[in-house]
């Protein structure tokens, strides 16, 4: 996923957030091998948060980004999209319009409800 700038940048996560979150067990063989449950344990986490009101006025940074990303998705025409907005456009529609769930998956739900004593909505 996007070649050597996409590699670059899961190597650069990598480091920081697999560095800061590892334990003196990280180095255990199978410390991350997946177990036949699918379950992974043992996963440790990172957050980089940045104020950018810090480093200039807020309104610079809300300038260039809209200039930034609005360059970004002329330039990739219909098939550019910033990150989650997928996502949004999918809750936007489900909202409106509701979601559709197999039966498979509703027989399932409603068992489940009826179990723990929780009516399925219909």
């Amino acid at each position: 996923m996007g070649g050597h700038k996409g590699i670059g940048i899961a190597m650069m996560v990598e480091c920081l957030a697999g560095a800061i979150a590892a334990t003196a067990a990280s180095f255990e063989p199978g410390h991350n091998a997946r177990p036949e449950s699918g379950a992974m344990g043992r996963q440790g986490g990172f957050f980089w948060l940045v104020r950018p009101g810090a480093f200039l006025e807020q309104g610079l940074f809300d300038a260039y980004m809209t200039q930034w990303t609005g360059a970004y998705l002329e330039a990739g025409g219909d098939s550019a999209r910033l990150p989650g907005s997928r996502s949004a456009r999918l809750e936007r529609e489900g909202r409106a319009v509701g979601v559709e769930i197999a039966g498979s998956i509703v027989k399932e739900l409603s068992a489940l409800g009826e179990w723990l004593g929780i009516a399925f909505p219909g």
